[in-house]
């Protein structure tokens, strides 16, 4: 019996210690993957940060193009403006050229009658 108890004793203890081992094992797995949790954790983090300074980026550069878009539409509203007061420019001009076109040709006119003027005032004299 002693020997049978001495064999159960051995049995229970190498089964404690292959249970300890299962143990300490299953500890060292848990560490490790709770390391690799912490890991994946940081790079996610790491990968969100990225993401939120892509949007800002993207959001930065879509305000820009509103500023781009709302300055292309003033300068063409501008340009619309200039050409608008170049042709009003252009026509005034035209209009003084046939002005002064006419008032050259009434001087002409007046200088031909000043003329005979003076050529029925020098009959009346002779």
């Amino acid at each position: 019996m002693s020997q049978r108890t001495n064999q159960s004793t051995d049995e229970v203890r190498s089964k404690m210690e292959s249970l300890k081992g299962s143990a300490s094992h299953a500890v060292e797995r848990m560490n490790h993957s709770r390391d690799d949790a912490l890991q994946t954790s940081e790079h996610v983090a790491n990968a969100a940060q990225k993401l939120r300074d892509l949007v800002a980026l993207i959001e930065s550069t879509a305000d820009m193009s509103t500023q781009i878009a709302t300055a292309t539409e003033e300068q063409a509203s501008v340009s619309q403006d200039v050409a608008s007061n170049i042709q009003a420019i252009a026509d005034f001009s035209r209009d003084v050229s046939q002005s002064v076109a006419q008032s050259h040709d009434d001087c002409r006119s007046m200088s031909k009658m000043a003329d005979e003027l003076r050529q029925l005032l020098a009959q009346f004299k002779s």
